[in-house]
């Protein structure tokens, strides 16, 4: 009987595993043709024959550099997706790099390439030896990437591979075939030039029929040709009905970087934009419609529509809430106007949080979002960001229903060019302008409050429109250029109370404080969802609704869920310490972070205000000097900007700062019983031109040490004619930063 089970067991899964056994030969046949497929498109594009690939020797004017890119060309294909759920594009890309020193060998000696659809590395010695490197032993990357090796045109993982026997003097001839799938549109703005030379370079694209195509070069790049003969079809075949664009440079020098520069106003660079068959934004134009411009006035009908669809949940959540606290009733505008936007915040953040996985990516949201947690309002870092036309279309609608005039603006951010260079729809931004407040407003995220100034925004230009004239056709669109900020508008303060102890180590208590674009960038950092939408639900719900709130409270549920998440917070809570202490070790010479307080949010118009409190201890300030001691005090306005000798020389393009901005640091130091501070009048220093400032101010009162420093920065741009004024502040904020004073028992 046992005999007979055994071998109706036998019996019954020996047809599975043969079963198994032709499933996986039947994959493997199938990826080894697709490889095959994809290796013949390879050769069909660019393949062995290319003669611009026999390239072997460097130009004598580039033989000091690193490397050198001998010769690299780039092939994107727009092809027409039969599934009809996106776009795709297909890429090949072949470069040949020579290695000219022993500094750029630790840099390829591990050579990083990505997940493709069929990809190949040749090792060549100089005598033209030619060897294919085995990827059997490649490993997947979990670390960052060197740059060499990212590009704008494929998103795919990475893998690594060592090159053994790499010399000076070697060449890597390399290629990679791939698709990309995208959600839309698919929008590229891409550099030709790089931070090593290339001697020849091709970029390629080929568009399919009913793709609508916009592109363009700037900065000094070579015009994309068209070729009449057409391009290469999905099947390798040349059709004429394939739209093909060609841009051909050589010689392209190296990237001179410069600090403070929005490269892409400086270097040259593409842009392309390429609209699918289904796209839903083509704003109303005919297909296959292949142009080197595009108007942008013409996307702001389109893009405002679908921000109202996107949005259309949030918008009727939204309105509910603005009844119940009767806004429309409310007298003063400027309190109605903000009462909408944290109104419409709450409710973006809150359907965020719960809809997370669903829209991430969706025509809702940015593409700025964590997910090292799933857990709803319990990750601590957090981000949501808004898409600015579902926030002008949905803010412009609830001011309208609340008796406000609007106008939304289409603006362009200064780091991406003139009005006159959009290509892509990444390039445009919009928001609302409220004619009555003389106020712009912009796309809320966690943390943004409705007075807050876009710094992105300031002193770009655009177009605005009312809302009520924009389904109209016809109308004019009326130019705009967006305000600057001052100085005053972006501040980093620190203030320092330092007790100097017995062992010459310090206790802190320290109070930073933020405005505008210092703000922004410190909310992740000290902020997290629980405790600011506890306090953005009692702002901004009736009495109606906190009481039902409140019944809620009693349910076991709620209590249930009100404990797991006061567990998450202690958890956060320290996640948080562990953030702040790794920040401060980088300003400070911590030794231990004690404690730290939220003491404002800055979230709501009467508190614009983020401010932190942290005690700490720190150490490696103060040196014996016999009965003396050696107080390094510059140390304590943290890494100031060291210019090098050429730096200082010469500046080839203008100072693009970003925004005018203040740091002011205030320090009270409590010295031992009996010391008296030697040479603080070195302290004391003042450089004050009209693009920039450093005043430093130095006594002593009784054992207590007072230290001012305020740096700051006035404008958002500075002509390179002017680098003079600025390198005066910088270096004597640097020169500040070294100083040493002596206590002297």
């Amino acid at each position: 009987m046992k005999a007979y089970n055994i071998f109706l067991f036998l019996f019954l899964i020996f047809p599975l595993f043969l079963s198994a056994q032709r499933g996986e030969g039947r994959k493997r046949a199938k990826d080894k043709k697709a490889y095959e497929t994809n290796l013949k498109y390879y050769n069909d594009i660019f393949g062995a024959k290319d003669a611009d690939f026999n390239i072997t020797e460097s130009p004598a004017e580039w033989n000091t550099e690193p490397i050198v890119m001998l010769c690299q060309k780039i092939h994107i294909s727009f092809l027409r997706d039969s599934e009809k759920n996106g776009s795709k594009t297909k890429g090949v890309i072949r470069k040949r790099v020579l290695i000219q020193d022993k500094a750029a060998l630790d840099d390829f000696s591990e050579f990083y390439y990505q997940n493709s659809s069929a990809f190949g590395i040749q090792h060549i010695k100089p005598d033209g030896t030619k060897k294919d490197i085995d990827l059997k032993n490649a490993v997947k990357v979990e670390s960052d990437v060197p740059s060499f090796y990212s590009d704008d045109y494929h998103s795919e993982d990475y893998n690594k591979i060592a090159i053994p026997d790499l010399e000076v003097g070697d060449i890597l001839d390399y290629f990679k075939v791939f698709t990309e799938k995208y959600s839309g549109n698919v929008e590229l703005i891409a550099p030709i030039s790089y931070s090593y030379p290339v001697v020849s370079q091709d970029i390629i694209f080929d568009v399919d029929k009913l793709w609508n195509f916009y592109y363009n070069t700037f900065n000094g790049a070579p015009e994309f040709v068209q070729d009449k003969e057409g391009g290469i079809d999905i099947k390798g075949r040349k059709r004429k009905i394939i739209k093909r664009f060609i841009l051909k440079n050589t010689n392209q020098k190296a990237q001179k970087e410069e600090r403070w520069d929005f490269i892409n106003l400086t270097e040259p660079i593409i842009k392309v934009m390429a609209l699918p068959p289904n796209s839903n934004f083509a704003g109303g134009r005919k297909r296959d419609e292949v142009k080197n411009s595009i108007e942008i006035r013409d996307l702001f009908r389109p893009a405002i529509s679908s921000g109202e669809t996107a949005g259309a949940t949030i918008l009727g959540t939204t309105n509910k809430r603005l009844r119940s606290l009767g806004v429309k009733q409310m007298r003063k505008k400027e309190k109605k106007v903000n009462t909408i936007y944290t109104a419409l915040r709450l409710d973006f953040i809150n359907q965020s949080l719960i809809y997370r996985a669903a829209i991430a990516g969706t025509p809702l949201m940015t593409n700025k979002i964590s997910t090292t947690s799933t857990s709803g309002s319990m990750n601590a870092d957090t981000y949501f960001s808004m898409k600015s036309n579902v926030f002008a279309a949905m803010f412009s609608t609830l001011l309208k229903k609340n008796d406000i005039e609007s106008e939304i603006v289409q603006i362009v951010p200064r780091y991406f060019g003139e009005v006159q260079d959009v290509i892509t729809r990444k390039e445009i931004e919009y928001g609302v302008y409220v004619p009555s407040l003389d106020k712009y407003f912009w796309t809320l995220n966690n943390y943004r409050n409705p007075v807050d100034i876009n710094y992105d925004m300031a002193g770009a230009t655009g177009y605005k429109i009312a809302k009520k004239n924009l389904k109209r056709r016809g109308n004019t669109f009326d130019e705009v250029t967006i305000p600057a900020s001052e100085a005053s508008d972006n501040i980093s303060s620190t203030k320092l109370n330092i007790q100097v102890k017995e062992d010459n180590s310090f206790d802190v208590n320290s109070v930073f404080e933020y405005t505008g674009r210092y703000k922004e960038s410190h909310n992740s950092l000290f902020l997290f969802q629980i405790p600011i939408l506890e306090e953005d639900y009692d702002k901004l719900s009736s009495e109606k609704d906190k009481a039902k709130m409140n019944r809620a409270k009693n349910r076991k549920s709620y209590r249930r869920i009100k404990e797991r998440n006061e567990t998450k917070k202690e958890e956060l809570s320290e996640n948080k310490k562990e953030a702040i202490e790794n920040w401060l070790k980088g300003d400070f010479e911590l030794d231990k972070l004690e404690n730290f307080e939220v003491l404002s949010h800055g979230r709501f118009p009467n508190n614009n205000i983020l401010s932190i409190e942290a005690n700490f201890t720190a150490k490696s300030y103060l040196q014996k000097a016999g009965p003396n001691l050696i107080f390094d005090i510059g140390k304590l306005i943290s890494g100031q900007i060291e210019l090098d000798n050429d730096e200082i020389k010469e500046r080839n393009k203008t100072i693009e700062l970003g925004y005018a901005r203040t740091i002011k640091n205030s320090f009270k130091i409590t010295l031992p019983e009996g010391y008296k501070a030697q040479g603080i009048d070195a302290l004391n220093m003042n450089v004050d031109n009209l693009y920039a400032a450093f005043v430093s101010e130095a006594n002593q009162e009784g054992n207590t040490l007072i230290i001012n420093t305020t740096k700051t920065y006035k404008k958002q741009s500075i002509s390179k004619k002017e680098w003079s004024h600025l390198v005066e502040m910088l270096e004597a904020a640097y020169t500040f930063s070294q100083k040493k004073i002596i206590l002297k028992k």
